[in-house]
C-alpha cells in the first residue's frame, strides 16, 4: 500500500517508492535526488512537502525531542543526518503546519546560548530566519519569561511561534533527515 503525503508516496514502513516522488524533497534537487535522500534515511522518516521527516505525537520536552531525533542515525548505515526539524523559511514553516497540522510542535531552534539570538541546532546556513520579532512570532512573542527560563521554541496549532521554557513542558515534535548534522555550539 502506498500513501500519499504532499505530493509524495511512501509505504507505511516509511520507505519512499522512488517512482511516486514527484515533488523534491528538499525543494533543491530533483525527484531522482530526492529518492535518494530518503533511502539515506532511517525508517519512519517519511518525505513531506519540504523534506524528510518523522513526527512524533507524544509529548516530550525539547532536550527529550532532541535527543531523540539525533539518536534516529546513531549506529546505523545513513548517509544523512537527523534532528529536531529546522525552518529556513516561511514557506517551510507552511509546509510543516500543512503536513503535520494539529499539536504544538518543538522546532530546533533556541536562544540558551544568547538571549535574544535564535540559533538553530544544525549550522545550515539560514539567513535572517527567524526574525527576531513579529512574524512567525505569536503577538508579544519572544518575551523570555518565567524568569529568563523561556530558551526553546513551540509552533502553536496555527502555526505563530511562542517562546516556552525547554524542560517543563512536553509537546509533540517533528525530526527532519538531511545533510546538516547537529551543531552543539548552537545549544
Amino acid at each position: 500500500m502506498v500513501i500519499g503525503l504532499g505530493g509524495c508516496a511512501f509505504r507505511p514502513d516509511g520507505a519512499i517508492d522512488a517512482g511516486d516522488v514527484g515533488v523534491p524533497i528538499d525543494g533543491r534537487g530533483s525527484g531522482d535526488d530526492d529518492a535518494a535522500e530518503a533511502a539515506s534515511c532511517p525508517p519512519g522518516y517519511v518525505a513531506g512537502t519540504a523534506g524528510v521527516y518523522r513526527l512524533v505525537e507524544g509529548g516530550a520536552t525539547w532536550d527529550a525531542a532532541r535527543a531523540d531525533c539525533a539518536d534516529d542515525a546513531a549506529g546505523g548505515a545513513f548517509t544523512l543526518h537527523t534532528h529536531l526539524v529546522v525552518l529556513a523559511s516561511d514557506a517551510e514553516r507552511e509546509s510543516i503546519r500543512s503536513d503535520f497540522g494539529g499539536p504544538r510542535l518543538w522546532l530546533g531552534v533556541s536562544d540558551r546560548v544568547t538571549t535574544f539570538a535564535w540559533r538553530w541546532v544544525t549550522a545550515e546556513e539560514i539567513e535572517a530566519y527567524p526574525p527576531g520579532s513579529g512574524p512567525p512570532w505569536r503577538v508579544g512573542q519572544p518575551t523570555n519569561g518565567d524568569s529568563g527560563a523561556q530558551d526553546c521554541v513551540v509552533m502553536e496549532e496555527n502555526g505563530l511561534w511562542d517562546d516556552r521554557p525547554c524542560n517543563s513542558d512536553a509537546y509533540a515534535y517533528v525530526c527532519e533527515c538531511d545533510a546538516f548534522p547537529e551543531e552543539p555550539a548552537h545549544f
